[in-house]
């Protein structure tokens, strides 16, 4: 990220017997990610940073990521849709962001997140859960972030006073399932900088290969002025346009039928 490349902060996990009391198994890992933020490659204006605690073997985790929309206008909320898979058993999920630029959010207002609350006893819909071969077949453009049938909303809040390009949430229950899901609603500025701004979200996690990393990015564009209100100049032109044709064709008047004046003859 911009001013600080390079730097990555640690921050160590805590095992699964925090969440249920019982012994760590031998193959279980904490979940959470052993770099607090992590810079490799990651130069969008907004990065989510996902920690999940809790106890499970985590040899293949699966991340998906959906943008409910890859254009929006200034003061329109950017949607993302983000779901883990694989990660066992889940005691705490905690979910931080962090900005470059104060031209894009809306620091008074940031927006909230969504976590999923379905039981852990009920199967998950494929809408809720997200399969990894469907990310990786559809583009940014065209995904949408599905919804939750039960959710839990918190807002995003500042974070430390020495990192106020942090924003975090309060740590959310875990719900013994192994699929986190989560909504996340950015509110923007209403005058937000127009341009395209990356968003990549990142997790980091320990299994018995080592500190893996999971990355999705997607791309979101904050519409200029001409790209707003283009749409609405066209659909007014071709409105008048319209308008124009038939009010000439009822000006006109009738048009005489060929025969017509000698038919009563």
């Amino acid at each position: 990220m911009a001013g600080e490349g390079g730097r990555a902060e640690t921050e160590t996990g805590t095992g699964s017997s925090k969440a249920n009391g019982d012994p760590t198994d031998a193959r279980s890992y904490s979940i959470g990610p052993l770099l607090k933020r992590s810079h490799i490659d990651s130069d969008g204006q907004l990065e989510v940073s996902i920690y999940v605690e809790g106890s499970g073997s985590l040899d293949d985790i699966d991340l998906d990521v959906f943008l409910k929309r890859s254009r929006i206008d200034p003061g329109e909320r950017i949607e993302l849709g983000i779901f883990v898979s694989g990660c066992g058993s889940v005691a705490e999920e905690t979910i931080s962001v962090f900005h470059d630029h104060d031209d894009v959010l809306d620091l008074t207002d940031p927006g909230t997140v969504r976590r999923n609350r379905v039981d852990s006893g009920r199967t998950a819909d494929p809408t809720e859960a997200g399969s990894s071969s469907a990310s990786s077949s559809v583009g940014a453009e065209d995904t949408t972030a599905p919804e939750t049938a039960a959710s839990h909303s918190t807002l995003f809040q500042y974070g430390a006073a020495t990192d106020n390009r942090q924003l975090r949430q309060k740590p959310l229950d875990g719900n013994g399932r192994d699929d986190p899901a989560y909504i996340l609603e950015f509110n923007t500025r209403a005058h937000a900088t127009p341009g395209r701004y990356r968003l990549p979200v990142v997790l980091t996690y320990r299994s018995e290969a080592g500190i893996k990393q999971e990355k999705h990015v997607r791309t979101v564009r904050v519409n200029n002025w001409r790209e707003r209100w283009e749409p609405w100049v066209t659909r007014g032109v071709l409105l008048g346009g319209v308008l124009g044709v038939c009010s000439a064709f009822y000006a006109s008047g009738p048009v005489p039928v060929p025969g017509a004046l000698g038919a009563g003859v």
